[in-house]
């Protein structure tokens, strides 16, 4: 039989594609196994940033000495990014590459067939010259499926983005913005919630607000596709996560949609970038401080449980520390749960990589320590709220995982079943000293009963 591995990097939609693809290569008769056990080895790559761009190279070399007699197939964004090193990826054993926009789970299979059949180095000097042909660009599915540890799934409901941030190489990387029919989506979603029977289903993709577009034109918004997974008694069993929502797509509808949903955990993550106007214009954003002010107040609003994530990029070209205190002043103000900051990383082919007016590297980490600090602060006050409530959470790796994303640790039982709902009355919450333990903050909690069904979910 032979053997697949796969090495997964980056976003909620990277690792539903390639679970998506292991699937795949087992309906063929394929075993998944560890790498230095694999006829062939899978990196399923990312280039966002800087370092995603390193760790892409180091697994590869890292792949190629636990198993040098591997083909080693890269996949993924970084296999579009501008100014990739070609050199670098053939000198780690890289026998073939396929493109992100191009991502086809058929496809890498019949390629993978064919180089196991083919000598290594006839494989490296013949194979190598990277896209496979397809006359378009079409969205192709994919979700991963629960296991022992994981209980959630994620499925991809939208690829590619026609947003063109100044700092953002993703549109070169995914393609354009792209999706299934509805009708199509949620017949795909159906069958996965049958045949796998998830409790909780995260939406995930690459701009996933702009749902919708089908060959290039708008078919349906992420409103009609939030409002006919409630509806659908199909889903009655499941509940929903949104993942990142671009703020300027987070309509009215959608806010008075929190307002009434019981499929829809109160979740939801909504990339800031920035808390000045003069940067956010930089950046090429679609909304300004205020409209993005609004649109998380109406959101807590509407639902006074609803987890906020933030991103926000520290050190954009032309930030000064005025623009970056307003950043922090926002985000103090505001109800929010917890912040990704990132550093401002160049990437090539992007608007902001000519910039002349570069902030250090050493003050873009500065930036990032006291966005770390206040996410801290903003992690604990939120999880303090709820002491003495009973939230619904589900198993989930070493914890506990509420629907408003608080990581419970149980106080007087082991961690139970997982893919079942529990009710659990959060008793403690405390936190370490600054820069203990990566700011630290710990919820303690205990179960109220041995377990529940999602229709009790108030």
């Amino acid at each position: 039989m032979p053997r697949v591995a796969i090495h997964i990097m980056g976003c909620k939609a990277n690792f539903a594609e390639g679970r998506a693809l292991i699937r795949y290569f087992q309906r063929q008769g394929w075993e998944e196994t560890a790498p230095d056990q694999a006829d062939v080895i899978i990196v399923h790559s990312c280039a966002v940033t800087k370092e995603a761009e390193r760790e892409t190279l180091y697994w590869l070399r890292r792949m190629h000495r636990t198993n040098p007699r591997a083909r080693l197939i890269l996949t993924g964004c970084y296999t579009r990014l501008p100014g990739r090193k070609n050199g670098a990826v053939r000198e780690a054993g890289v026998v073939a590459t396929v493109t992100a926009e191009r991502y086809n789970p058929q496809q890498i299979y019949s390629l993978a067939e064919t180089l196991t059949r083919t000598s290594k180095q006839r494989a490296q000097t013949e194979t190598v010259r990277g896209v496979l042909p397809q006359a378009s660009i079409p969205f192709i599915p994919a979700w991963s499926t629960p296991d022992g540890q994981r209980t959630r799934v994620f499925f991809k409901v939208q690829d590619g983005c026609d947003y063109h941030c100044a700092f953002c190489v993703i549109p070169a990387l995914r393609g354009v913005s792209r999706s299934l029919p509805l009708s199509e989506l949620i017949r795909l979603l159906k069958e996965m919630v049958d045949r796998y029977q998830p409790l909780e289903v995260v939406l995930t993709g690459i701009n996933v607000g702009d749902v919708g577009k089908v060959d290039g034109r708008r078919q349906y918004r992420l409103i009609d596709l939030l409002e006919a997974l409630e509806m659908d008694d199909a889903f009655a069993r499941v509940r929903f996560r949104l993942s990142s929502v671009e703020p300027n797509l987070v309509t009215g509808e959608v806010v008075r949609f929190f307002r009434w949903t019981r499929r829809f955990v109160p979740h939801i993550h909504l990339p800031l970038q920035a808390g000045s106007d003069a940067v956010l214009k930089r950046m090429r954003r679609r909304y300004t401080v205020e409209q993005y002010r609004s649109v998380v107040e109406q959101l807590v609003d509407a639902q006074p449980r609803l987890a906020i994530g933030v991103d926000v990029i520290a050190g954009f070209p032309g930030e000064s520390l005025q623009d970056f205190e307003q950043s922090l002043r926002l985000l103090e103000e505001l109800p929010i749960a917890y912040i990704h900051a990132f550093p401002y990383s160049e990437r090539p082919g992007t608007e902001a990589a000519r910039a002349q007016d570069v902030v250090p590297v050493g003050e873009r980490r500065r930036r990032v320590r006291q966005y770390v600090i206040l996410s801290w602060e903003k992690r604990y006050a939120f999880a303090r709220k709820f002491v003495g409530s009973v939230l619904w959470a589900l198993p989930e790796r070493q914890h506990l995982l509420t629907e408003n994303y608080l990581p419970v640790q149980l106080r007087d039982h082991a961690l139970p079943e997982v893919n079942q709902w529990y009710p659990v009355q959060i008793q403690e919450v405390s936190r370490g000293k600054p820069g203990s333990r990566a700011y630290e903050v710990r919820v303690l909690g205990t179960l109220i009963s041995a377990g529940a069904t999602p229709r009790s979910k108030a």
